[in-house]
């Protein structure tokens, strides 16, 4: 789209329908002059509605007072007495339609108006606000990177508070029942900060994480697999203070690719 444009004039709602919707004008921009067009532009629309209102009003009036003087009329002529006594006020209600709609039209006439200045100021104005849009849009945009890499931050701690609350609870099962013990290196950061999601998370964690000491296995332990677990470990604390068991020539499992 140019820059320059020669606008064409609008008459009325068949030529542009949406310019005759209160919403048509931004509320949220940060010009005052949009503001201002948009406060007159309200001002109009209201007072058009209202002016429209009354000669419906008016107009209704008039159809229900016909009605009426011809009820009356028939009534008369039924009765035998004159029709010159029957009520007409059509004259009254056709001047006050005729007010009525010569202050509908001028209120509507208004509001055209204004919307033809409000495009002229929009399109001679265009130019400068898309520069202050780029420039607001460079400073949030920086904003934004900033608040996500606090969050990104937040994450973080979040995830490590959440693994080191899963660890200790670990540590001190395994105090008590060493098959329990649990390296802090698999213990996955949650896949939500969500208090609640956090909570689902950790339940699952304790379901997967206590079949750790069983040899390939990634599934949460059976009864008869932690009974039998719970048999091996009495057995093994009643041998007292024995020496440590297993192969002592055995490598131990390796730490960034190094032997322990």
């Amino acid at each position: 789209m140019t820059d320059t444009v020669t606008p064409v004039r609008i008459t009325g709602a068949d030529t542009a329908p949406a310019v005759f919707k209160p919403g048509w004008l931004p509320d949220d921009a940060p010009f005052p002059e949009l503001d201002e067009l948009r406060e007159t532009y309200l001002r109009l629309y209201e007072q058009r509605n209202a002016e429209g209102a009354k000669t419906v009003a008016i107009t209704e009036k008039i159809e229900a007072a016909k009605k009426q003087r011809e009820a009356d009329l028939r009534e008369a002529m039924l009765n035998g007495t004159s029709a010159d006594a029957v009520e007409d006020n059509s004259e009254v209600l056709k001047a006050e339609l005729e007010v009525a709609g010569a202050r509908s039209k001028a209120a509507y006439q208004a509001l055209v108006e204004h919307i033809n200045h409000a495009i002229a100021v929009v399109l001679e104005k265009r130019p400068e606000w898309l520069a202050q849009i780029e420039s607001q849009e460079s400073d949030l945009n920086a904003e934004v990177e900033e608040l996500e890499n606090q969050l990104r931050a937040v994450h973080a701690r979040k995830g490590s508070s959440f693994r080191l609350e899963h660890w200790l609870d670990r540590t001190q099962a395994g105090a008590e029942f060493p098959p329990s013990f649990f390296p802090y290196s698999e213990i996955p950061p949650p896949q939500s900060v969500h208090p609640a999601d956090q909570a689902a998370d950790k339940q699952r964690l304790q379901e997967e994480s206590y079949a750790g000491g069983l040899p390939g296995t990634s599934t949460k332990i059976s009864d008869e697999q932690g009974e039998q677990r719970e048999r091996e470990h009495e057995s093994s604390l009643g041998a007292g203070d024995a020496e440590a068991s297993g192969d002592p020539a055995a490598p131990l499992p390796t730490v960034g690719g190094v032997s322990s």
